[in-house]
């Protein structure tokens, strides 16, 4: 668990959960997956596979999903920290 986390909670939107390191050109990832506070194979353990959504929930995310659709459609937007 990171700082302030029990090792049976779940992450909040705002938790770290993995780490991003960029050398040269590539980008690395690390995660892990943790169960009883040890490592474990996230290939291996069993989750949900799938919910069912209908009604006010569905509708809430086929509107957010085309929200983020437009957005992926838009060209970058140049920032100091990305202008070469």
């Amino acid at each position: 668990p990171g700082p302030g986390q029990a090792s049976s909670s779940r992450a909040a939107r705002s938790d770290t959960t993995a780490t991003a390191r960029t050398s040269d050109s590539t980008t690395h990832l690390h995660y892990e997956v943790l169960v009883n506070n040890r490592p474990v194979d996230p290939m291996a353990i069993q989750v949900p596979r799938e919910r069912r959504l209908s009604g006010k929930q569905l509708a809430e995310f086929q509107k957010e999903r085309s929200r983020i659709d437009d957005l992926m459609r838009r060209p970058p937007v140049m920032t100091h920290a990305t202008k070469l």
